[in-house]
């Protein structure tokens, strides 16, 4: 049942399967687009939530979750920090 489950696996330690769910549009805008308002909507969040108006604080905090749920999924992070070679640069 191992060597099934191992033989059927499209994933090695090497080379990630890619994930067909994922438009060209939502990689490239999760890749490149997307760090802006993730880091700037928990600021927004705070100064709404500080004049008191907290139906839209509550909103966008909820899109600012979706959107980072998002992002975790579409972007392999690890390959972001992995140290690069010589060759590869």
């Amino acid at each position: 049942m191992k060597k099934q489950n191992k033989n059927n696996s499209s994933e090695t330690a090497e080379s990630p399967a890619k994930n067909t769910a994922v438009s060209g549009f939502e990689n490239f805008f999760y890749r490149y687009l997307a760090w802006f308002p993730i880091l700037v909507m928990p600021m927004l969040v705070v100064e709404v939530l500080r004049d008191g108006q907290y139906g839209f604080g509550a909103v966008v905090g909820l899109i600012h979750a979706v959107l980072v749920f998002r992002f975790v999924q579409v972007v392999n992070i690890a390959s972001l920090f992995r140290r690069r070679t010589a060759s590869d640069s």
